[in-house]
């Protein structure tokens, strides 16, 4: 029911995902202005902080919905809010997973929100994409070669990751990698390597492919016109 893998851990997202994604669409398809389209991320967005149904995860896909739409007037920022919206979002997204030590960055943030701490989370993730949007640093190391070759592998490498670290890392940690910090060192070097060469493989393999066919099978039954964004890196400010 939760969608969840005992094969790969990271696959609990894929039902997230889905519903999030069809939810988007219907939004999207349905509704025509702008106007009505914030209404109903307004509406989803207070069904799931009513039901409390994993609002969390939920809510990112309203709030990238959201920067979708308001991303010309966006652009009208000066770049240093970005930046200042990307340091402040990787702050949030670092917080830890359990309860926090009292003392911490994160501490009175735990306190003052009590069960919507798990918040945090996606607010930091939101920041993220609205600071790399709005930041010329950012989009210039994102659109580089490196950065749109990462683009291309991060969905193999989000699938894989997990498999290789739970096998291959957790063999050779056991076997060897404990004996100093050189041998591990050279190990995760090793399984960076090993990621990045799979999720490469597996992008020219299977995403690529899958991705053109789901394409085709939209085009046949889907035929509503999709917006087309060409993103540019924000001038400085």
């Amino acid at each position: 029911m939760e969608g969840s893998s005992k094969l790969n851990g990271v696959l609990w997202t894929m039902q997230r995902e889905l519903l999030g994604s069809v939810a988007i669409y219907l939004i999207f398809g349905l509704l025509k202005s702008k106007l009505l389209r914030i209404l109903g991320c307004i509406l989803i967005t207070a069904f799931l902080a009513w039901s409390r149904f994993e609002l969390a995860y939920y809510i990112c896909f309203v709030a990238g919905a959201t920067l979708f739409v308001f991303r010309n007037e966006l652009r009208a920022l000066p770049s240093w809010v970005g930046t200042i919206a990307l340091v402040f979002g990787l702050a949030l997204g670092g917080r830890p997973y359990l309860m926090p030590e009292p003392g911490t960055f994160y501490y009175e943030p735990y306190v003052l929100l009590g069960r919507y701490y798990s918040l945090i989370w996606p607010v930091g993730a939101f920041l993220v994409v609205f600071g790399v949007f709005l930041s010329s640093p950012a989009m210039k190391v994102l659109g580089s070669k490196v950065g749109q070759f990462l683009g291309r592998i991060s969905f193999g490498v989000y699938l894989i990751h997990f498999t290789l670290l739970h096998s291959v890392m957790a063999y050779l940690f056991i076997s060897v990698g404990q004996i100093g910090l050189v041998v591990l060192s050279l190990f995760v070097i090793l399984y960076v390597v090993l990621v990045i060469a799979s999720a490469f493989a597996f992008t020219l393999l299977v995403d690529e492919p899958a991705t053109r066919l789901a394409g085709l099978v939209k085009g046949l039954v889907w035929t509503h016109p999709i917006e087309r964004v060409h993103y540019a890196a924000p001038s400085k400010v």
